[in-house]
């Protein structure tokens, strides 16, 4: 396994050398994979604020459930708040899932896209 590895990364880098060597090597070509690097990592900062603040949800929701059980006057509109608070994180979780999929999916796309431009640009240096 180690040596296919090997062999594969020694190809790939052939094949850029031989490709910047001979001005075939378009980087535009590479850009959309780039980018959803970029947008991964900031996917990831974005998750790691939601995950900040979910740990301070609980401790919110209580205080909301605490003024409930003590029968404040304002009960009724606490409790649509609560229920308006939790709908409104579960949507915003599902969202930034649903993004990390897409993307996920996106970065599978043009890493294919990426393999395939490299052994074009092999098989027209080996011609």
């Amino acid at each position: 396994m180690a040596l296919s590895q090997f062999y594969c990364n020694a190809l790939e880098y052939i094949t850029c050398w031989a490709a910047f060597q001979y001005g075939l090597y378009d980087i535009k070509k590479l850009q959309p994979l780039a980018a959803c690097q970029h947008v991964i990592v900031w996917l990831q900062a974005n998750e790691d604020e939601l995950n900040s603040r979910h740990s301070h949800l609980p401790t919110v929701l209580q205080v909301g459930h605490d003024l409930i059980k003590a029968d404040n006057f304002g009960s009724e509109k606490i409790q649509n708040r609560i229920d308006n608070i939790e709908e409104q994180w579960k949507n915003l979780l599902d969202l930034a899932n649903f993004r990390r999929r897409r993307l996920m999916q996106a970065v599978d796309f043009y890493q294919v896209e990426a393999a395939v431009y490299l052994i074009s640009l092999f098989l027209l240096v080996c011609e």
